[in-house]
């Protein structure tokens, strides 16, 4: 993605407290010493770029390629609130393991795992292998569209690669690829009079100085998590947010139970309006003096004040 907080390795400087919904391992992890984040891009890079790799030396690379998944998975989920993106990727790298190692693990019987002895059909693996093939064409294809090292269509790859595409089985990822170094809040307030303003506060997402860095555990709170895509763009481009705030201003019941704690349960506000804020990770000493785990800064208006 040419982001320059990957390549000087500081990514995970500005990652803790700017992605999407962070949880108190996020704020843990922020306090430690840029030389640490740095070291753990480059541990990041090791695993993500290299481990894939292993899979193709034999059984014990497949098995240090599921740990060194399950280490990263495992870390991503104590320092970040992803729902079960973290369990969809491990299940993934389970099918690394062979029965008898998946029957060495202790589980409950109900969900021990098996899989059935692989085909020894010679058509059936010169099938794989044809597959594999295509497949790492389509991926390397993409790659290097991506890199700038194809500029133009290749007669044959193209269309093998656009019908991969078309189940989902060969994509671009994209996740974080260029990082964010500012937290910019979406903060609702309704009012009855346009005067005088009642915050609508969130479950997981933060909104004042003293929101505790909550966890989600595999739970996906897709209205705190949509708030921080829509903050990325203006208000006019997201559909679903001004719906939101029609069925707010309409008393929907729904609607209102996503929200922690919401304000006008017993009458619908007049107006709502969603101000601007700009957020980041308070020190250890700010949190241990004034209980403030944000320091934040007004950042004016996102949506104007509505009414039905």
């Amino acid at each position: 993605s040419q982001d320059p907080t990957w390549w000087s390795l500081t990514a995970l400087q500005y990652h803790y407290w700017t992605q999407p919904l962070p949880h108190i391992g996020s704020w843990v992890m922020h306090q430690f010493p840029n030389w640490f984040h740095s070291l753990s891009v480059a541990l990041m890079f090791v695993i993500e770029l290299g481990a894939p790799l292993l899979v193709g030396f034999g059984y014990r690379a497949r098995v240090i390629t599921f740990y060194l998944v399950l280490c990263l998975m495992g870390l991503i989920f104590l320092t970040g609130n992803y729902g079960f993106f973290n369990l969809l990727t491990v299940t993934l790298a389970v099918m690394l393991l062979k029965n008898r190692m998946l029957s060495s693990f202790y589980l409950p019987h109900f969900f021990r795992l098996s899989f059935p002895s692989p085909v020894r059909s010679n058509a059936i693996r010169s099938t794989g292998v044809l597959l594999a093939f295509l497949l790492g064409c389509s991926g390397l294809y993409l790659d290097a569209k991506r890199f700038g090292i194809i500029r133009h269509p290749i007669p044959i790859i193209d269309p093998i690669q656009r019908s991969f595409s078309r189940y989902l089985i060969s994509n671009g990822y994209g996740l974080f690829a260029g990082m964010t170094t500012r937290r910019f809040e979406i903060l609702l307030e309704g009012s009855y009079d346009g005067v005088e303003w009642t915050p609508i506060r969130f479950k997981y997402k933060p909104s004042y100085r003293h929101d505790f860095p909550r966890f989600a555990g595999f739970h996906m709170p897709r209205l705190d998590w949509q708030m921080w895509f829509a903050s990325l763009s203006r208000y006019q481009h997201q559909d679903w947010y001004l719906r939101m705030l029609a069925r707010l201003l309409e008393g929907s019941h729904d609607v209102e139970a996503l929200f922690h704690r919401y304000p006008f349960t017993a009458k619908p506000p007049l107006y709502i309006r969603g101000r601007g804020a700009m957020f980041q990770f308070s020190t250890d000493r700010t949190v241990y003096e004034s209980g403030f785990w944000w320091e934040t800064e007004p950042a004016g208006d996102y949506s104007p004040a509505v009414r039905l």
